[in-house]
């Protein structure tokens, strides 16, 4: 947008400063306003708008006395007098100049009469138009045939029938004209830096405080009164010591350089950043810059959450996602609710597939820090020699192909959230040790760095694996199992969950295809039982990508009972290739007892003879229902090994001990 200079004008004065303009290229916009101003007139409120006001005579005047903005004043020069009266000379011997009274003095009219030799008339008015047509009247009733004078006098002579002769030649108007494109161009410029600093200024999200040597405030912005608690009367003008602590203001002067401090102002925390401005070797300004420790940690909050959003780091499951008839999982959802209300370190115990990271994800979304960042590693996908600088992040330099400035590791990316650690027993012994230390002091050393850095998040770990076998092989640090294991949830495999299997295949089978699902309803009763009868050792996630290759298979067109066929089939060779597995079959510390409630006990497909070779399907009944024949057949197939048969009754071996011990004779 170009400058702008606004003309105040009337008559010949307005057309001779067109005819000029049109025959210059100025950089700036010239906008005409046809006004005869007087002393008790209103200026337009839309003048304020102009950088650069431009007039003549008593127009000039008084907008000198109304506004602060620039004007330039068309003054004819003594010049322009000279060669107004050598032309008047050829109408009369006494020219008459009629001209407003602080355009020119009588002294030097009477100097330029005596240069001339002429005598020269002169007559002063102040601002009205009347006046000015009264002395034209005058003049010519005195007997005078030529006026010189200003556009205004020159339209009353002209209009009187005397010759006129215009006072402002072409020279003085191109010469205003240039002085305001320029002056305009200047003030843009200056107009433009100033708003641009007031903007900054006035929308930082930072409090600013511009003091003098003194300590004296000259300039503050809104944040900065809103964190003083003040207003602009009592802080601009007044001692910075009238807010801060004396000892504090000296600090920021003495130090000479970028210094910090941490006070407390009317009940809120701030952080002061002083910057000293020097000249000559002397702090000659003090610029301050204050920030809220509050409003700090919610912009904190907010990068991390973008942060978590755009690495992925979000918890997407909840308990309501759960679909389970089983009376012991859900028991076992029930006490995670519990554990999620907690701070202490989780330990999910459950095979492959069963849905360890999907209860992460739930008793993360669960607790105080949902919202947060959930941070998902898997121990055993990434190597060893880069996991440390994964999960510790590094600095710098720390070692060959370190990225420029470091890297936080998933820890610091967890700060205030959860991280998970999946088949946390792949871990080495040596970060074994670093993440036990990491627990005990929440803080964190990165690869190469030389600082400790707080940390505050939830820990839940997870393993398909018996973590006491690995401690007792020494394989795993027994001080972290102790560390880690405070609270521990096991999830079943499917196959100890036989009512949970149809449920969530009906539930797979519809989320994936409505159509597909129309089709196998209608063959359902006769699909059940091959569905129970398989041990998925693959669990959930087997049982989902079975349905997948299901709804991928199954054409419309097909009978009813070729389809099962297919089923039966494709599932009998898969239960050939795999063997159910019991897990976690060693002695292991419990953290909750086993004893009470709602456990997992082996029953048998055939539903009557217990061999090794039987398939294992499992219920959940009360404890207090187990029979003495139960315990002895489970023996029998276990060949007496005491802990297998505990895990696979699902009781403690302490208690199966108990058991046996009441049947002893005495």
């Amino acid at each position: 947008m170009k400058p702008q200079v606004c003309i105040i004008s009337i008559g010949l004065t307005s057309k001779s400063i067109a005819r000029e303009l049109r025959e210059l290229e100025l950089p700036a916009e010239f906008v005409f306003r046809e006004l005869l101003l007087h002393s008790d007139s209103m200026l337009p409120d839309d003048l304020n708008s102009y950088d650069v006001l431009l007039s003549s005579g008593n127009n000039a005047e008084v907008l000198k006395k109304k506004t602060t903005k620039p004007i330039i004043t068309i003054e004819p020069s003594l010049y322009d007098i000279l060669s107004a009266c050598n032309k008047a000379m050829e109408f009369t011997s006494t020219p008459t100049i009629i001209i407003h009274k602080y355009a020119f003095s009588e002294k030097d009219i009477r100097q330029l009469s005596n240069i001339l030799s002429v005598k020269i008339k002169m007559e002063f008015y102040e601002e009205t138009d009347e006046q000015v047509e009264q002395l034209v009247l005058r003049c010519k009733e005195g007997g005078c045939r030529c006026i010189i004078g200003s556009g205004l006098v020159c339209h009353y002579a002209e209009k009187h029938g005397l010759k006129n002769i215009f006072l402002f030649p072409k020279e003085s108007i191109h010469h205003s004209l240039e002085t305001a494109a320029a002056m305009a161009v200047t003030i843009s410029q200056q107009n433009f830096w100033n708003l641009q600093l007031s903007t900054i200024i006035n929308n930082s999200n930072q409090g600013i405080l511009f003091m003098d040597q003194y300590g004296t405030v000259s300039l503050c912005n809104p944040i900065a009164l809103k964190y003083l608690n003040t207003t602009v009367e009592e802080v601009v003008g007044k001692k910075l010591d009238s807010f801060f602590n004396k000892a504090d203001v000296h600090k920021m002067y003495a130090s000479g350089n970028t210094s910090r401090i941490f006070c407390n102002i009317k009940g809120r925390a701030l952080v002061v950043t002083s910057i000293p401005i020097v000249s000559r070797q002397e702090i000659a300004h003090l610029l301050l810059y204050i920030d809220d420790v509050g409003e700090l940690q919610k912009t904190e909050r907010a990068i991390r959450r973008e942060t978590w959003t755009q690495k992925g780091f979000i918890a997407k499951y909840t308990f309501e996602k759960y679909h389970s008839a089983n009376r012991g999982f859900q028991n076992t959802i029930s006490l995670a609710k519990s554990f999620a209300k907690t701070e202490e370190p989780i330990v999910i115990l459950g095979e492959t597939g069963s849905g360890k990271e999907v209860m992460a994800q739930s008793i993360h979304n669960y607790s105080s820090r949902s919202g947060k960042a959930f941070v998902a590693v898997n121990c055993a996908a990434i190597s060893e020699s880069l996991l440390e600088s994964e999960l510790f992040g590094y600095n710098e330099g720390a070692f060959t192909g370190a990225l420029k400035g470091g890297k936080e590791g998933y820890f610091e990316m967890a700060h205030q959230g959860t991280i998970f650690l999946d088949e946390i027993g792949e871990m080495s012994f040596a970060l074994q040790s670093k993440l036990l230390r990491l627990i005990q002091e929440k803080q964190i050393m990165r690869v190469g760095g030389n600082k400790l850095i707080p940390f505050d998040a939830r820990i839940i770990v997870a393993t398909n694996q018996n973590l006491w076998d690995l401690v007792q092989n020494n394989s795993f640090r027994m001080d972290l199992y102790y560390r880690l294991n405070v609270l521990e949830l096991e999830i079943p495999p499917l196959r100890n969950r036989k009512d949970d299997i149809i449920l969530l295949f009906h539930k797979f089978l519809k989320d994936l295809s409505p159509e597909a699902w129309n089709i196998v309803s209608l063959i359902s009763g006769e699909l059940e039982k091959h569905l129970w009868e398989y041990s998925w050792p693959g669990n959930i996630r087997e049982l989902e990508n079975f349905t997948r290759t299901l709804v991928a298979s199954i054409r419309p067109d097909d009978p009813p009972l070729q389809l099962i066929m297919s089923i039966a089939d494709s599932l009998k060779r898969k239960h050939l290739r795999f063997k159910p597995k019991a897990q976690f079959q060693d002695s292991r510390p419990k953290t909750l007892a086993a004893d009470e409630g709602i456990i997992p006990v082996e029953t048998y497909s055939n539903g009557t003879t217990l061999t090794k070779d039987d398939d294992i399907s499992v219920s959940f009944i009360d404890i207090k229902s187990l029979t003495d024949k139960q315990v002895q057949e489970t023996l029998n197939a276990c060949n007496g090994n005491i802990p297998q048969a505990a895990y696979i009754l699902g009781i403690h071996r302490t208690t199966l001990w108990r058991k046996m011990r009441k049947k002893m004779p005495k």
